[in-house]
């Protein structure tokens, strides 16, 4: 399971391999919205974008989603033939995300 806060602090993205993500309200805990892997559930971790608009997820399964902070919509797939995404990341400016596999680094346009 990871957590992390917005940059705001207003808010917390957690994921876990039983529930999928799950958006939360920092002060008073209640869920805002929950959403899931590629495989219907299970993520391996989530993070916010710098500016907080979008929240990057990892699946246990090898692909990269990039979702609503406002609303869980999905709003792009990152996905590589044949290999698992297993670490992705947010460039400072938010513009772009890198991927890693155990062979390959990517660098994905926003």
């Amino acid at each position: 399971m990871t957590a992390h806060y917005s940059p705001d602090g207003a808010r917390i993205v957690t994921a876990s391999l039983g529930k999928g993500g799950t958006v939360w309200d920092a002060s008073n805990g209640k869920r805002i919205f929950d959403f899931k892997g590629e495989d219907g559930s299970a993520l391996l971790s989530a993070q916010y974008s710098p500016d907080g608009k979008t929240i990057l997820a990892i699946g246990v399964f090898g692909g990269a989603q990039v979702w609503s902070a406002e609303t869980g919509a999905k709003l792009q797939d990152l996905e590589l033939p044949n290999e698992a995404i297993l670490k992705a990341e947010f460039s400072p400016d938010g513009q772009f995300i890198i991927t890693a596999t155990n062979s390959t680094v990517r660098l994905w346009k926003r």
